[in-house]
């Protein structure tokens, strides 16, 4: 899997992976919400700090 473009995040899939199955599922879910929510948070001011 090419992963060199994408920015490292906190949370790799094992976090994740060992998340799902230590916790609720919902939580889980609501963890990878925030950390999807992060992500994109991160890319939108990432790339409308470049100017025209």
């Amino acid at each position: 899997m090419n992963v060199s473009r994408t920015p490292k995040l906190p949370y790799d899939l094992k976090t994740l992976t060992s998340l799902a199955r230590n916790k609720n599922l919902t939580e889980a879910l609501r963890t990878i919400a925030a950390v999807a929510l992060i992500a994109a948070i991160f890319l939108v001011v990432l790339y409308s700090d470049t100017p025209y």
